[in-house]
């Protein structure tokens, strides 16, 4: 890898080293159930570690390691990890990826539907623009539409239900009609819990 750049661990948990010495060692009564799962798992050819645990220790920051660069690790089951893994100094930052709350629901409404698009979509809006007329002047009032758009789109998705990959996806499904985005909310909404309840 080049001395300076990023490298991103994706689903790490997934990796049967991270957590070998977790499965192996004495567990408590409330991890019983998660351990005995661990313990079933059995990896595909194609998933076996070609690398142990202490490699892996060595290669982020033992004498293996290399300074500049950057690392990401990402995770469903953080408490499948091997402490070691995780110990501060190894792992300087967690952020913890919450489900979508309002403010982020608006957020991504006004991201995906920027002034960037905005000369576009103004003849959907209703604005009384023709696009082949369209100015500066219209940006400012383009977002301001926008912004009340994205407060009623806010109002129709429960916060904290859905995660902001699954706002997103439907959003960009209406990338060039905010308006409809608006107005057919309700009926993903319905869709997306009843399919969750189903999984359930």
């Amino acid at each position: 890898m080049p001395r300076r750049c990023v490298v991103l661990l994706e689903d790490i948990d997934s990796a049967e080293l991270t957590h070998t010495r977790q499965i192996q060692s004495p567990s408590k009564s409330d991890q019983d159930e998660e351990l005995k799962k661990l313990k079933q798992f059995k990896p595909l050819p194609h998933m076996v570690s070609r690398i142990s645990l202490s490699a892996l220790l060595n290669v982020i920051d033992g004498v293996a390691s290399q300074e500049g660069r950057i690392l990401i690790m990402t995770t469903n089951h953080a408490e499948r990890l091997d402490d070691a893994l995780i110990r501060p100094g190894r792992v300087d930052m967690r952020i913890k990826f919450e489900l979508a709350s309002s403010p982020m629901i608006k957020s991504l409404f006004c991201n995906i539907f920027s002034t960037a698009e905005g000369g576009l979509l103004v003849e959907e809006m209703n604005m009384g623009f023709e696009e082949q007329t369209y100015n500066e002047g219209q940006d400012e009032k383009y977002e301001e539409k926008i912004i009340e758009l994205s407060h009623e789109f806010a109002a129709l998705i429960p916060a904290d239900t859905f995660s902001p990959a699954e706002v997103q996806g439907f959003l960009l499904e209406h990338k060039r009609f905010p308006k409809r985005a608006v107005e057919q909310a309700v009926e993903w909404v319905t869709k997306r819990a009843t399919s969750k309840m189903r999984k359930e």
